[in-house]
């Protein structure tokens, strides 16, 4: 039996886009999605299937929220702009697409259970998260940046191994990082109770990588966050060139001609 993941009834369910497709709509030049998990790309955007019409239906607030802001602001360089924007329904769209992610992705964590009431109908969103942001620039050599494809939309699980001190690691349960054409954002879930100081001195240190605290600090901030990440989902930028990862053609793996 299937339930809804947000309101576990069990209704008719659903297909729910990974990515939302408004979002998506805003970069028309992603058509091919990269399955990094299964090793296939396919010319569709992937879905969920475990959601329940009312409860897919109460998403598109969110989701035409963020459509319009990544259509306004996303498609092109961030650094020298002044952004304003919605933080709670900014941080509405990450959490539903992060936890999209998670479960298409088979990921064995529920972290996303205690956002349902936050996710489904935009109450306000337990306190001890985080929001970051940052520019994204493609930091590849000239030579590489022409032969392989940019991802425009991308996801990937956080685990933050770069923090410089290790030891302040388990402060926090996990996070996810979503690319959304010049822009990365990424939730922190701190565990219950961390000390203050503690938590301010891992802030510091993620900024440390050009992130921006969402609603303390000023986005974009002056350089881009330049790391570039594998992602289990993409969506690449230019279907002429050929499409690889992590060295591997991939054109052999696709059940269907790739010729749009």
């Amino acid at each position: 039996m299937t339930v809804c993941f947000l309101c576990e009834q069990d209704a008719p369910m659903t297909r729910e886009h990974v990515w939302s497709a408004a979002v998506v709509d805003s970069f028309k030049d992603a058509p091919y999605t990269i399955d990094n998990r299964r090793g296939k790309i396919y010319k569709a955007a992937p879905v969920v299937k475990d959601i329940c019409g009312k409860c897919n239906q109460a998403l598109s607030p969110c989701d035409s929220y963020m459509a319009q802001f990544a259509q306004n602001n996303l498609r092109g360089p961030l650094l020298g702009k002044s952004l304003s924007f919605d933080l709670p329904n900014l941080t509405r769209w990450i959490i539903k697409t992060s936890a999209n992610h998670s479960r298409a992705a088979g990921e064995d964590k529920l972290w996303w259970k205690k956002y349902r009431s936050f996710i489904r109908f935009g109450v306000a969103p337990p306190p001890d998260i985080d929001m970051f942001a940052a520019p994204w620039l493609d930091p590849r050599p000239p030579e590489l940046q022409q032969l392989l494809p940019v991802p425009a939309l991308g996801a990937r699980s956080l685990s933050l191994d770069a923090l410089s001190d290790r030891s302040w690691v388990g402060s926090f349960y996990a996070g996810w990082a979503l690319k959304v054409g010049s822009a990365v954002f990424a939730f922190i879930d701190w565990i219950v109770d961390t000390p203050p100081d503690i938590r301010n001195r891992i802030r510091d240190n993620i900024r440390e990588y050009g992130w921006s605290l969402l609603g303390l600090d000023k986005f974009p901030s002056g350089y881009p966050f330049n790391q570039y990440t594998c992602v289990f989902y993409n969506f690449i930028s230019d279907p002429t060139k050929p499409l690889t990862l992590e060295g591997q053609d991939l054109s052999i793996l696709s059940r269907k001609p790739l010729a749009p």
